[in-house]
């Protein structure tokens, strides 16, 4: 006796059983070079930031030690960064701090984004919306032994996978020992 089986539909079965983990797989794969990729873009802008500031600190120093003397050997956006920190830094960090973590974005999120741009080609990897600049640390140009600049960004990231709208963050933090002269 034999039964009467037609396979007719099994390869449809199999597909619709297996396509969604199949495509959950691929998505998630697509996931983690995404997180990667914007790891490495904002470790290296976080980096390469501090690396270029804590080298051109010198004049800073100079201006530091005398401003009225050396301010004209000054680039004016190096200015600007210099006479926020000689003007607000103390007064900012005591007393508020909110106000203080966005005067940091507004100083230094432009060299951060001037280094996400440059080091990214044609490829724009980061969207400096979702980047913030969650703390300086300035060197004391009065001690030159802990003369030390860093910072420490984060980066907002939706992670886009279906039916799972998860953020997550993305921190990074570069600390530089700061070139002042002999």
């Amino acid at each position: 006796m034999k039964l009467c089986r037609k396979d007719s539909g099994s390869i449809a079965l199999e597909a619709a059983l297996i396509m969604p983990l199949f495509l959950v797989f691929v998505l998630s794969l697509i996931t983690l070079i995404k997180i990667s990729i914007i790891d490495i873009a904002l470790s290296s802008a976080v980096s390469e930031t501090t690396k270029q500031i804590a080298a051109h600190m010198y004049p800073v120093d100079l201006l530091y030690q005398d401003y009225e003397h050396y301010s004209f050997l000054i680039p004016p956006p190096l200015l600007e960064v210099a006479k926020w920190e000689l003007y607000q830094r103390n007064s900012i960090e005591d007393s508020l701090n909110h106000k203080y973590n966005q005067a940091l974005n507004r100083v230094f999120k432009p060299l951060l984004n001037y280094f996400v741009d440059v080091n990214s080609g044609d490829i724009k990897k980061l969207n400096s919306s979702q980047l913030t600049i969650e703390k300086v640390t300035l060197p004391n140009l009065s001690n030159r032994s802990r003369a030390i600049f860093g910072i420490e960004a984060k980066y907002q990231l939706t992670l886009p996978i279906p039916f799972f709208r998860k953020i997550i963050y993305i921190r990074k933090r570069s600390l530089e020992r700061v070139w002042v002269g002999a």
